[in-house]
């Protein structure tokens, strides 16, 4: 015990040690350059950055140093690569370092080895530093990663996509950055245009995506990984593929919470989201807000996993095939709850759309005014959908027709109008009279609430119980 006591006192002192003599580092006054900075400091230093313009590429990150600009936020400094390379690099760099407040620009890496074609902007081997306060802009991968690229290794993997298809789920897991209020806009490469995540486990808070480009994972690609994303949001992202936003793969078991999918389009499947190959990400209190895809999923592409959707909303979004909100293949088996659809268009299932052996369960849903022609819920090729406590009303093509014709009456279904608060102007919560909310259901029992949101008007049309109403449903309100 003795010797354990001592052990400890050690260490203490020695962290009061490092903390004491801790050095700041200033560029360009004493340091002429950011390398050079990262270079002198040891661990516990701060290398802080002027306010202006650096044009450096291919800056080596070091573990435990503090990388910061003067004033903190991104527009103080830029870090522009003028594409000769990636902005930064960081290998096997600990939880203990940090990047804050940049703009990362000017990122270009088209080598001709996989590790030399990923990471534009960041480049994270193995390594969990915290980004703050930084806006990715403008910079691109010849393969994945245009923005941000963190993983295990240099992906081979995205050009041998076999290898995806093992029943085995990755078992390892060690880059773990944690990524707050970041944008990321304007990049591109073939997976993940924004950024690309390989078996690690990042944690994105508040950051945007917007305007970026791929082949697949217009905004984000995560493949085997563990990414977890907070009140993110991803607006105007494009895959000339597939998944305009996020694309998940491998296993992928992120979980997606208070994040809005906004005006995303695929030239070919998926506007929003694709989850295929064993993934399971599960997504609550979601928006998904005019996301268009050219062929099937209008929103949301679920093949051969078991992806779930809890307080989830898909309003307007387009297919110009099957599944104009989802659509489900593959033998996929997905789960949703408290889940609406509404303004939903698809030549096939204006709300959902299951084929290829694909199985849906719906709990306390809403299905209502789907566009078009197109009956709410279509099921093909072997593929099913089961619904309880649902309400399917006003569809263009029907309601409760097709696969789920004989459900319309039985375990809590029915059709009524769902009374939306103002859902002209994007606000999906309830007025006080809905058949939707707790104990005003039409056979009397006891079903909970039945769509995403609450009780959000009364009467007067004036807000009735604020806490009740989704605060992505306000937000919409004024897009």
């Amino acid at each position: 015990m003795r010797h354990s006591l001592l052990l400890v006192l050690a260490l203490v002192t020695a962290a009061l040690s490092i903390s004491a003599h801790a050095t700041t580092w200033h560029v360009p006054s004493e340091c002429p350059t950011i390398q050079a900075g990262v270079d002198s400091a040891a661990v516990g230093d701060t290398v802080r950055v002027a306010c202006g313009t650096y044009y450096e590429h291919d800056i080596v990150m070091k573990s435990g140093v503090h990388l910061t600009s003067e004033g903190g936020g991104a527009d103080c400094v830029t870090i522009n690569a003028q594409r000769m390379g990636r902005v930064l690099y960081c290998l096997e760099v600990d939880d203990a370092a940090s990047i804050v407040g940049f703009t990362i620009t000017g990122g270009l890496v088209a080598g001709a080895t996989a590790q030399d074609s990923t990471g534009g902007g960041i480049y994270c081997e193995d390594s969990s530093p915290t980004l703050a306060n930084c806006a990715f802009l403008d910079n691109s991968a010849a393969l994945v990663g245009g923005g941000l690229f963190c993983g295990v290794e240099a992906i081979t993997a995205f050009t041998n996509r076999t290898r995806w298809h093992d029943p085995d789920p990755p078992s390892v897991v060690r880059s773990g950055p944690t990524v707050t209020d970041c944008t990321f806009s304007g990049n591109s490469s073939q997976g993940g245009g924004g950024a690309f995540c390989y078996q690690g486990s990042p944690t994105l808070t508040r950051c945007t995506f917007s305007g970026n480009t791929a082949d697949r994972g217009g905004g984000l690609y995560c493949a085997g990984d563990a990414t977890s994303l907070l009140d993110c949001t991803f607006f105007g992202n494009q895959a000339d593929v597939s998944a305009g936003g996020i694309y998940f793969s491998a296993w992928s078991s992120a979980t997606v919470t208070d994040c809005e999918f906004l005006h995303n389009t695929s030239a070919r499947h998926a506007g929003a989201v694709r989850s295929e190959q064993y993934s399971s990400p599960t997504f609550t209190g979601v928006t998904f807000t005019r996301n268009v895809s050219v062929w099937t999923g209008g929103a949301v592409l679920c093949e051969d996993g078991s992806p779930s959707f809890d307080h989830v909303e898909f309003r307007t979004n387009t297919a110009g095939g099957a599944g104009g909100g989802m659509r489900c293949s593959l033998s996929a088996s997905v789960a949703l709850a408290n889940v609406t659809f509404y303004d939903n268009v698809g030549a096939q299932g204006s709300g959902l759309y299951c084929g290829d052996s694909s199985s849906a369960t719906l709990t306390n849903c809403i299905i209502a005014f789907g566009g078009d022609t197109s009956s709410a819920v279509m099921c093909g090729s072997s593929g099913s959908a089961a619904l309880s406590a649902c309400d399917v009303y006003g569809n263009g093509g029907g309601d409760w027709v097709g696969c789920i014709a004989e459900q319309g009456t039985i375990n809590g279904n029915f059709s009524a109008d769902p009374l939306f608060c103002r859902a002209e102007l994007g606000d999906l919560t309830l007025y006080e009279g809905s058949p939707c909310l707790p104990g005003n259901h039409p056979d009397g029992g006891d079903w909970g609430l039945i769509g995403a949101w609450g009780l959000g008007c009364s009467a007067t049309g004036m807000a009735e119980n604020a806490q009740q109403t989704s605060w992505g449903a306000i937000k919409a309100m004024f897009r």
